[in-house]
């Protein structure tokens, strides 16, 4: 599991095809952004839930909204100072929730 995951005790996820798969939910997490999912216990996930990390973001101030940083470390140089995507923080689930199929997460929730 992606290092930046924590899931509590007897949470679990539910999908059809493969319940061992729960990481292909949690969308744009790149590790050198260091933003977190945290799940608690006694959580249950349906199936098509999905995870939005902050890597879905754009840096808006920088020459070009493409994401270079992501590809390349030659990029990183070349951003104005400050140029940095938005961090919206981390995606932090309590104790005994019952998440729906296709409920969708957002950066900060």
């Amino acid at each position: 599991m992606h290092p930046n995951i924590t899931v509590g005790d007897y949470s679990y996820y539910d999908d059809e095809d493969d319940i061992h798969n729960f990481e292909k939910n949690v969308l744009y997490h790149y590790e050198f952004l260091g933003d977190k999912l945290i799940i608690g216990k006694f959580c249950q996930i349906a199936c098509g839930a999905k995870f939005l990390m902050n890597g879905m973001f754009h840096i808006p101030n920088a020459f070009s909204t493409y994401p270079f940083m992501i590809f390349s470390d030659e990029f990183k140089t070349k951003y104005p100072t400050g140029a940095k995507p938005p961090f919206k923080g981390d995606i932090v689930i309590g104790n005994d929730v019952w998440i729906g199929s296709d409920a969708t997460f957002m950066p900060g929730v």
